[in-house]
């Protein structure tokens, strides 16, 4: 009997090392997912920052096509400019009202061109994007889509690892659930076993009716007294054990190696 409380300590102590053990596998697990998370979030913020650069490349790219096309229209001022000049010059005096005002609104519109022509200057001069050349831009800008196609493929691989991690530690501690409920319950049915057993050794005295059978009652009293004695030293093993960490005698180790 001392042997088997023995056991069932050492069982006692195994299950809560096993359930400590199974804790800190699903800290770990809690830990790793946090740290996933936060790096699923840094990632979509690069890929916020690089949407909002690719943006501000889109609105450069525009800036650009309206430069080219303001040197465009200065071209086409300069030819128009060229093609009014010498016939401002060939008009003779005496023209009719009508016309005059035709030369004079050819005129106004040389010089809101020149105004205008002014404006783009100014504008071009501001603008910052005349250091680099178009081509460049156009690199930068490709080099800006490979590197977030390339971004949203690493966002999608860390999302398809960490939904996997997430099932197989999922699985695991579902294994781990199984395995802990059907030791709780193997130990649970070798206790109610041993209980019986020590109980069924013991047999109800008053069941011998014949009173001159008098030792069959003392073989009765003497192992029932011998029952006693062994869960009082059981207790005490039990107290010791637990406060001394009583090592396991050689004998029984078998019946530990067995469960």
């Amino acid at each position: 009997m001392a042997s088997q409380a023995v056991w069932h300590s050492k069982q006692e102590r195994e299950l809560i090392e096993r359930i400590r053990k199974l804790e800190d596998v699903i800290q770990i697990q809690n830990d790793e997912r946090i740290q996933l998370t936060n790096q699923n979030k840094l990632l979509q913020r690069e890929l916020e920052a690089l949407r909002q650069q690719e943006m501000i490349d889109e609105h450069n790219h525009q800036l650009i096509s309206k430069v080219v096309s303001l040197e465009i229209v200065e071209q086409a001022h300069e030819k128009l400019q060229c093609q009014i000049r010498p016939t401002l010059l060939e008009i003779p005096k005496g023209y009719n009202e009508v016309e005059t005002k035709a030369i004079t609104f050819s005129r106004k519109e040389i010089e809101d061109l020149c105004i205008e022509q002014q404006e783009n200057e100014q504008k071009k001069a501001n603008c910052p994007l005349q250091e680099s050349s178009i081509e460049d831009l156009k690199d930068q800008n490709q080099k800006l889509n490979a590197l977030i196609t390339e971004s949203r493929k690493d966002l999608k691989r860390y999302k398809a690892k960490y939904k996997e991690q997430l099932q197989i530690e999922s699985a695991k501690r579902e294994s781990l659930e199984v395995e802990l409920v059907r030791l709780n319950r193997k130990l649970e049915l070798q206790i109610a076993e041993a209980d019986q057993d020590q109980l069924t050794e013991f047999k109800d005295p008053f069941q011998y009716k014949n009173k001159d059978n008098q030792e069959q009652q003392l073989s009765w009293l003497n192992k029932f007294a011998t029952y006693l004695s062994c869960c009082s030293t059981t207790t005490n093993d039990m107290s010791a054990d637990i406060d001394q960490q009583t090592v396991i005698q050689p004998q029984h180790q078998k019946k530990f190696h067995n469960f």
